[in-house]
């Protein structure tokens, strides 16, 4: 029996004043994030993390 850990999801300006996160992470995190959603930290690493992995245009 597996048990599921529910982590704490954050709103945009609560992720943006997260320590975890370097001032330049920050930057990216203000342009990714819509406002009014929620995310964990660890959604919200994987989106700096997408963003730095996409194909250039």
């Amino acid at each position: 029996m597996s048990k599921s850990v529910k982590q704490t999801t954050y709103s945009k300006p609560q992720i943006l004043k997260a320590s975890c996160f370097t001032p330049l992470q920050r930057d990216f995190l203000k342009a990714l994030l819509e406002e009014g959603k929620f995310y964990t930290v660890d959604d919200a690493a994987k989106q700096i993390e997408q963003y730095l992995k996409q194909e250039a245009k």
